[in-house]
């Protein structure tokens, strides 16, 4: 586990046992990777560049990179070698890492102590707290720290989702602020056909078919401009909806969808009831 001041750190594994144990879900351009895709780690391009693996979202958003991209690192020897990005881990514990094989770690910098990362697999869960007592009992005298997974990754994702929540919270003002937009429109509108409505309740049309015509042209901007923006949205997301859990998802974009429908529908009848408030129904005038 080597730091680099340009680069992000390189993390020597054992690449036989990880493809042994089929350990981890990776993102490899070529699908008949041999055990897991682990053991493309052992191999060497013909440049001699080594390949390596790393953390999907460190890939994206700290090297800024794509696979089959080249990093350069210097060896304890002052030699520079360099590092091809050969898959990816989706959503791991190695974000800030580039992993390459131990042996291939071991050429560059033959003078390292040794390991300094541990993973452990229990196979129980409940008999995860005891294990972590012990591990922390006998590793503690060396300064030796426990993790759990789930903390490592919700710690890599705290950062993630508070941006979601930005987003969440600037998408839902900005529904909001079009509605409220929207229902001021059409009450402008309907304030301005006040001589219309006059004139169709003094010949007696009842109110509900005034209310049944607004509501079938106001009804139709909104449904046209929910399925245009839907339809915008799922092409933009259809790339990653097979990593969304699907019921959830669907029934998410349903309720927001629904949401907006009512909020409109709601505003566009409250601005027809003020539009229609100070008429009076025509009153039949003695001869």
């Amino acid at each position: 586990n080597l730091n680099s001041t340009s680069q992000p750190r390189l993390l020597g594994v054992d690449a036989g046992l990880l493809a042994a144990r089929g350990a981890f879900r990776l993102k490899l351009p070529s699908s008949d990777a041999p055990n897991g895709g682990w053991n493309i780690l052992q191999a060497r391009a013909a440049d001699g560049a080594i390949p390596a693996l790393v953390d999907e979202t460190t890939l994206l958003w700290a090297l800024k990179k794509k696979v089959g991209d080249v990093l350069a690192y210097t060896d304890e020897n002052g030699r520079t070698f360099q590092v091809r990005i050969a898959g990816t881990i989706p959503d791991s514990i190695f974000q800030g890492h580039v992993i390459i094989d131990e042996q291939r770690l071991l050429e560059g910098f033959p003078s390292n102590a040794g390991y300094s990362m541990f993973l452990v697999d229990v196979k129980n869960p409940a008999e995860l707290p005891a294990v972590r007592r012990q591990l922390e009992a006998t590793l503690g005298d060396v300064g030796g720290r426990v993790d759990l997974t789930r903390d490592v990754l919700a710690a890599f994702h705290e950062i993630e989702n508070t941006y979601i929540a930005i987003f969440n919270v600037l998408g839902t003002l900005g529904v909001v602020l079009g509605s409220l937009g929207l229902a001021i429109v059409i009450a402008r509108n309907l304030r301005e056909r006040r001589g219309e409505f006059a004139v169709m309740s003094a010949i007696g049309i009842p109110r509900a078919v005034m209310a049944r015509m607004v509501f079938t042209e106001f009804g139709r901007l909104v449904w046209w401009g929910v399925a245009i923006g839907a339809i915008s949205s799922a092409m933009a997301v259809v790339p990653n909806v097979t990593a969304l859990p699907p019921t959830p998802t669907v029934l998410l974009v349903a309720g927001l969808l629904c949401g907006i429908v009512g909020l409109n529908l709601v505003s566009g009848w409250v601005a027809f009831r003020w539009s229609l408030r100070d008429l009076r129904p025509s009153v039949a005038q003695p001869e």
